[in-house]
C-alpha cells in the first residue's frame, strides 16, 4: 500500500536562507550588466545586498578605478609628478562624490522607513551608477576630431550616469517614479542651497566683524 505524500510549503524562512546561499554576482557580470542591462542587474545587486551580501569592496573598487582613469584623462602623459598628485585627489574626489550622493539619498529614505538593506544596496548600485564615466577619457582623446561636437559627445556618459542613478534608486529602496525624482533632484538641490546659505552666512560674519 503506497502512502501519498503531500506538497510541504516552504517558510519564507528557509527561501530567505536559499536565497543567500546563490552564488553573488562577479564583478565582470555587474560591469557588462551595468551597460546593457542595468535594470535587470541593480535589481539582482539590490536582492543580493537585502540578503547581507557583501557587495561593497567591488563598489569602493570601481569607483577607484573609475576616477584614477579619469586623473590620467588630465594629466600630460610626459608629467610623472603630476600624476602622482592628480590621481589620489581624482580618487579622494570620486569617493567623496559617490559616498555624499549616496548617503543624502539613503538618509532621506530612511526617514520614510527604508531599512539597512535597502540602505547597503543604494550604496553599491549608485557606485555602479557612475561606471559610464569611464568614456570621458577616450572621447577626450578625439576631441579634435569631434570638433565643435566634442562637447555634446561629452554630455552623452554625464546623462547616462543620472539615468543610471534613477534606476539605482528605484531598484535599490523600490520606490515610485515620483519619489525617485525627488530623491534624485528635489533633495540634493534643496540640500545645495541650504549649504550655500550657510556658506553666506559665515562670510557675512566675518565680513561684520571687521566693521
Amino acid at each position: 500500500m503506497s502512502e501519498s505524500v503531500l506538497p510541504q510549503e516552504e517558510s519564507p524562512t528557509s527561501n530567505a536562507t536559499t536565497a543567500a546561499s546563490e552564488p553573488l554576482m562577479h564583478p565582470l557580470d555587474i560591469f557588462i550588466g551595468t551597460l546593457l542591462c542595468p535594470v535587470q542587474t541593480f535589481g539582482k545587486l539590490a536582492e543580493d545586498c537585502r540578503h547581507e551580501a557583501n557587495h561593497l569592496p567591488a563598489a569602493f573598487g570601481i569607483v577607484i578605478l573609475i576616477f584614477a582613469l579619469d586623473a590620467l584623462r588630465l594629466t600630460p602623459a610626459n608629467s610623472v609628478q603630476l600624476a602622482l598628485f592628480n590621481v589620489p585627489a581624482e580618487i579622494t574626489g570620486g569617493l567623496t562624490l559617490w559616498l555624499l550622493s549616496s548617503a543624502v539619498v539613503s538618509l532621506t529614505a530612511m526617514c520614510f522607513g527604508a531599512d539597512m538593506g535597502k540602505v547597503r544596496s543604494c550604496f553599491v548600485t549608485m557606485a555602479w551608477a557612475l561606471l559610464p564615466w569611464i568614456f570621458l577619457g577616450p572621447i577626450a582623446c578625439f576631441w579634435k576630431v569631434f570638433g565643435s561636437a566634442h562637447v555634446l559627445f561629452m554630455t552623452i556618459p554625464l546623462v547616462w550616469i543620472f539615468f543610471l542613478q534613477l534606476v539605482a534608486i528605484k531598484q535599490s529602496l523600490q520606490l515610485k517614479i515620483w519619489q525617485v525624482l525627488v530623491l534624485a533632484l528635489i533633495v540634493p538641490t534643496l540640500l545645495s542651497w541650504y549649504q550655500m546659505m550657510q556658506f553666506l552666512e559665515v562670510v557675512a560674519a566675518v565680513i561684520g566683524s571687521f566693521f
